[in-house]
């Protein structure tokens, strides 16, 4: 009984130990392994690297290179974009942007329920379903999200169908797909990609199967936020199954016009 208490008391301690500390995205020499498939089972390892530092925009950021290794035995290895941090918030600038604009990647300090509208490329809502922590090999503990993201039109209306996709945000790690893929729709033609493992300081600091875990009841216990979609209903006083791309209708009491 006592050393089950002592084991209990040093993961409290361990888990309260990470409350207070933010665990940054942009390092230097952090590593990412991902791998991209189409389907046709072609396959494609990727490693994306924080390596150097830049200037764009009057704003310091970090390099992102991206290696593409092709089944066929081609090798790419590119420059991807400049990576920011400013209170919680990753940004990042497309190497190919002649304008430099600079779009939110993650916001690593949303709380639960939070709903926010991005516009990347594209516009995006993007919401906050689950916020708990997951727990790597080294008994590390990182602050994770399950979200809910889907692109809509300038009404804030899902374009899409299905409307939606849910994934993983882990704090200092990114999403469960790749470092750049944070809220971007996909489809059953866009190649499946996953994060396999991601690298600091030589260290792997979290694995795929590590993000998609089970949560702890650590810092923030697993709590959810219940997503509650749209009342729409016709004229008559219908109610519809998803919303019309035409015409006139009524959505949570309020009246649309879709020309």
């Amino acid at each position: 009984m006592r050393i089950a208490f002592l084991l209990l008391l040093t993961l409290d301690m361990a888990v309260y130990a990470y409350a207070g500390s933010y665990r940054p995205f942009a390092v230097e020499g952090k590593t990412w392994k991902c791998t991209m498939s189409n389907a046709i089972g072609r396959k494609c390892k990727l490693t994306y690297t924080m390596k150097g530092d830049t200037i764009i925009n009057e704003t310091p950021c970090k390099k992102l290179y991206c290696k593409y290794e092709y089944d066929s035995g081609n090798v790419i290895d590119e420059y991807t974009c400049g990576v920011y941090e400013q209170n919680k918030k990753v940004y990042f600038i497309y190497s190919r942007d002649k304008a430099n604009k600079a779009h939110l990647l993650f916001d690593f300090g949303l709380e639960l329920g939070d709903t926010i509208i991005n516009d990347g490329y594209g516009k995006y809502k993007i919401t906050v379903l689950r916020v708990d922590t997951v727990m790597n090999s080294y008994n590390q503990f990182f602050r994770r999200m399950l979200i809910r993201t889907g692109a809509i039109d300038d009404d804030g209306f899902y374009l899409d169908k299905p409307p939606y996709v849910e994934t993983f945000w882990v704090e200092g790690v990114g999403s469960d797909r790749r470092p750049t893929d944070s809220y971007f729709w996909w489809n059953d033609s866009t190649p499946g990609l996953s994060m396999d493992a991601c690298y600091e300081d030589g260290e792997c600091i979290m694995t795929y199967s590590e993000m998609n875990s089970e949560g702890t009841n650590g810092v923030n216990p697993v709590t959810a936020f219940q997503f509650q979609p749209p009342s729409i209903y016709d004229l008559q006083g219908h109610r519809l199954k998803e919303q019309p791309r035409k015409g006139v209708y009524i959505r949570d009491g309020r009246k649309v016009v879709v020309k």
